[in-house]
């Protein structure tokens, strides 16, 4: 389940350049990130500068707008959830898993390193190159929907 944005437990803007690794081939892009009190929105653009998409949760209202032809398996829920378990405090990813079966381990020392089982097999990986994760790079690992993802925050600010 997604949490609200406050569950972050600060504001923050970042910039980050995401290569998405999916069906065989890598794509990079750019994403602007913006979380507040009031909800997290979500630009993407091309290593181009194409826009791509659009992505807002404001109050618990989703709104995504596609501009370009998207892989049909990347659903804006999975984006927020995605960069929840990155991004979130593990208690906050933790109360969002609660009604499901999917379990959260991890340490807060270093290295850094989260993971998601189902039924007792992993399914995500995330390792952290830096604390707080928007700090450092990221590698996440999608097992169940074979994907992967390679995040640099180019620039960020609380």
């Amino acid at each position: 389940r997604l949490q609200p944005a406050a569950t972050l437990g600060q504001e923050l803007s970042a910039t980050q350049k995401i290569s998405a690794t999916f069906d065989g081939r890598t794509e990079v892009f750019l994403a602007t990130l913006q979380v507040d009190e009031t909800g997290i929105v979500m630009v993407a653009t091309s290593a181009s500068g194409l826009p791509m998409f659009e992505l807002a949760d404001q109050d618990g209202t989703l709104d995504f707008r596609a501009f370009v032809d998207l892989p049909e398996g990347l659903k804006p829920r999975y984006l927020l959830a995605d960069m929840q378990l990155v991004m979130w405090p593990q208690a906050a990813v933790r109360k969002g898993l609660t009604d499901s079966r999917l379990q959260l381990t991890g340490s807060d020392g270093e290295p850094h390193k989260r993971s998601v089982s189902l039924g007792g097999e992993e399914i995500i990986t995330i390792e952290y190159g830096a604390l707080p994760a928007w700090t450092g790079p990221v590698r996440y690992r999608n097992l169940l929907r074979n994907y992967q993802l390679k995040i640099d925050t180019l620039e960020w600010s609380q």
